[in-house]
């Protein structure tokens, strides 16, 4: 037998079922990263100073860990639009964003084929 709390443990808080749930989530997930950047670029004294905890990166892996795995890649790039609009429109050039979505890509790129490998 299975005891309750055990299940419980092993639930996912936020179900994205449907395609118009996703699309929604992704709009929020977006929203509140573009907000979360404004928010540490409020705390960073001087634009030569480089902040150690950056909120939107927590808040992203926070919301990540509330939602089924399946949904990631949705809310990941929703995420790093987010971020890449703050970066814009604080002047950073459009080749550091791109060295810097892909650095991530690469690192997304590497876990899939790493996944794929393992499973076969």
């Amino acid at each position: 037998m299975t005891d309750k709390s055990q299940l419980a443990s092993h639930q996912i808080p936020l179900k994205l079922d449907s395609v118009l749930q996703r699309v929604f989530a992704s709009l929020f997930v977006f929203t509140l990263s573009y907000l979360a950047a404004r928010l540490g670029g409020l705390l960073v004294f001087r634009p030569q100073m480089i902040w150690p905890l950056w909120p939107g990166c927590a808040l992203l892996v926070a919301i990540l860990l509330l939602t089924a795995r399946r949904n990631w890649p949705f809310l990941l790039l929703a995420g790093l639009a987010g971020f890449a609009l703050y970066d814009l429109r604080e002047g950073l050039a459009v080749r550091s964003i791109a060295l810097l979505l892909a650095g991530v890509l690469n690192s997304l790129a590497q876990n899939f084929v790493r996944r794929l490998l393992v499973a076969n």
